[in-house]
């Protein structure tokens, strides 16, 4: 296997040299901009000018710093009327578990200004904590069975954090300060991680965030690995429990606590809600905003679809011994088929870059041809979404429209390229020449 960095060895410092300093560069820089760019505490979300983009930060003063200030203070985020009345200015607090407030509870007792600087600290780390994991793995994966020199694994480190940083749902989800830079990226290490305590760690967090961790843990289950799948689901709940509790103003209440949740989940209650129509990627979001008329039952449906073609995706990959193919494959079937904003698909940067990695390692030619074609719009969908300036030129809405095309196709052909490398190549040679 041939060397990732040149063997020169002037030549090999100079070039990790400036793969560390991109992602050095980079870090500053995007950290610098969302300072620099961050909202008043007061501001009001959405932006109420048609057009305009919601500040800097907002997503973090509406989903962190708010609702555990509010819970701090006696009162209880989930009760929609009452948060409304409160902060009438911000945004609804999403239906989160419990579990989430706890993670984020101290930033409710910092003043705005230490709060957002610390936000920007946590989710910057975690960008570049994961960019560095998963570029070392993949240069330890392609150098294998050799090892990796540690220049190489330096480089490679580099510029994972460097490719994350490039991505535009990385950084849009930073400059808002949505906890999906949390909950999405550590859905990589929740599902590939080696060491299971990591990998039930990552779980947990991510079932903090429901839209993601669901799907983390069906995937989980669907690779047989019950017990991670188990006790982050058991870890994310004991985590959440007193939290409800709190909310719920002790035991006696928690009855009708968990029904103000329910119709928060089914959208019953008083709330604001605010669908962003225009930022979904799911099947049935995308829909909508095509306008075309659908009822909660398509939700049901195709979430019910989306569950079952998860688990198909994982099995049939691996036996196909393609396990990194049914991840990729996987995670994006789990964005179409439920509630997903465009940041979200994030959570399929690193899994495809490993399932592409895999498949040219192996060299199958065959392989290649059927998957390399889906997997390469998958990931580019999630690294080049949401371009505003080419939305300036070519119409409101335009990148978002490719970016569901693109996912839908890669997840067609993806599973297409599957089906198609599951017959041996001699009978599949065989029917060619019989049609022929």
């Amino acid at each position: 296997m041939a060397r990732l960095v040149p063997e020169s060895r002037a030549v090999r410092h100079a070039a990790v040299a400036a793969a560390v300093a991109a992602a050095v560069l980079l870090t500053v820089f995007y950290a610098g901009k969302v300072w620099r760019e961050r909202t008043r505490w007061d501001a009001v979300a959405p932006c109420p000018v048609p057009g305009c983009r919601d500040a800097a930060m907002v997503d973090f003063r509406d989903t962190i710093w708010l609702p555990t200030k509010w819970l701090l203070a006696g009162g209880d985020p989930y009760d929609g009327a009452a948060y409304a009345a409160q902060f009438p200015f911000a945004q609804d607090f999403p239906t989160y578990t419990p579990g989430h407030l706890a993670l984020w509870l101290p930033f409710g007792a910092l003043p705005w200004q230490a709060a957002v600087a610390l936000a920007i600290m946590v989710n910057v780390a975690v960008v570049v904590a994961v960019g560095a994991w998963a570029g070392g793995r993949l240069v330890r994966e392609w150098r294998s069975p050799a090892a990796a020199t540690r220049a190489e694994w330096i480089a490679g480190a580099a510029v994972g954090v460097v490719v994350l940083w490039l991505a535009r749902t990385v950084a849009d989800a930073i400059g808002y300060g949505q906890p999906s830079v949390l909950y999405g990226l550590l859905a990589a290490p929740a599902l590939l991680a080696k060491r299971p305590s990591t990998a039930t760690l990552c779980t947990a967090v991510t079932c903090l965030k429901p839209h993601i961790g669901v799907f983390v843990v069906i995937i989980l289950i669907a690779q047989r690995r019950w017990r991670t799948a188990f006790s982050g689901v058991l870890l994310a709940s004991v985590v959440s429990l007193p939290i409800a509790l709190w909310a719920a103003g002790g035991p006696s209440g928690l009855m009708r606590w968990l029904e103000t949740l329910g119709g928060n989940v089914s959208g019953s209650s008083a709330r604001r809600t605010v669908e962003y129509l225009g930022e979904r990627i799911d099947v049935v979001g995308s829909a909508l905003d095509f306008g075309v008329a659908l009822g909660s039952w398509a939700t049901m449906l195709v979430l019910a679809v989306g569950v079952i073609a998860v688990i198909l995706a994982v099995r049939s990959a691996e036996r196909l011994d393609q396990p990194l193919i049914g991840i990729a494959l996987a995670s994006c079937i789990a964005l179409l088929a439920f509630y997903h904003i465009s940041y979200d698909a994030m959570w399929l940067l690193v899994p495809t870059a490993f399932a592409i990695a895999a498949v040219c390692k192996t060299g199958d030619r065959r392989v290649a041809v059927a998957t390399l074609p889906g997997l390469a719009a998958i990931g580019a969908a999630a690294w080049a979404s949401r371009w505003h300036p080419v939305d300036v030129v070519l119409g409101p809405g335009t990148t978002i429209t490719v970016m569901r095309a693109m996912l839908i196709l890669g997840t067609v052909a993806v599973a297409v390229g599957l089906w198609r490398i599951r017959i041996p190549a001699d009978t599949e040679s065989g029917v060619t020449a019989r049609g022929t």
